[in-house]
């Protein structure tokens, strides 16, 4: 008798899960950057608004908000230690740091864990970039739709966002830092 119920329920649950698949493939397409597009989501709905600001802390202790920042081009970048696609793009975003120092821009590395910095080992300086921020508003995670992780926001010096990157990458390969270098001037 137990196994003639389970028998008609069994359909059921396939139908569910198989709703549920249909529907996660169907939204990771709609957010999946286009194989032309450089990993860039040209149609991400924030590309061209202002940036929401939000308040951040630099370590050892300086607070700051994102509107503070204006006059330099900014890529946030969403990461997490346990992201292994994020850890592997690390070096590139310490490359990119360097490639571009002494301009306008600021490379923030906004650390999704809940945990405080050291808890990993990951210190600045060792192949990661400079501003790691561990101390942020949890509350621009839901602001800049950062639903996967790495997710990259390219902001220029006017504020305004001009790109949104979805994914690790080759941070100095020509097509993205040309986006980097147009938000900069």
């Amino acid at each position: 008798m137990a196994n003639e119920n389970a028998r008609k329920t069994l359909p059921g649950w396939l139908l569910l899960v198989a709703s549920v698949a249909v529907m996660l493939a169907v939204t990771m397409r709609a957010r999946r950057p286009s194989p032309d597009s450089g990993g860039s989501l040209g149609q991400h709905p924030s590309i061209g608004k202002a940036a929401q600001d939000f308040e951040l802390e630099f370590p050892p202790g300086t607070k700051t908000s994102l509107s503070k920042l204006r006059g330099k081009a900014i890529l946030l970048n969403f990461w997490a230690s346990w992201c292994e696609p994020c850890m592997e793009e690390m070096p590139s975003l310490a490359k990119l740091e360097k490639e571009l120092a002494g301009k306008p821009f600021l490379l923030l590395a906004l650390n999704a864990d809940d945990e405080k910095p050291g808890v990993h080992g990951i210190t600045a300086g060792q192949g990661v970039p400079q501003n790691l921020i561990y101390d942020f508003a949890r509350t621009s995670l839901n602001t800049y739709e950062v639903d996967s992780i790495p997710l990259s926001v390219l902001i220029d010096r006017k504020g305004i966002i001009r790109e949104v990157f979805l994914g690790p990458r080759d941070w100095t390969d020509a097509a993205t830092l040309g986006a980097i270098r147009a938000a900069i001037d």
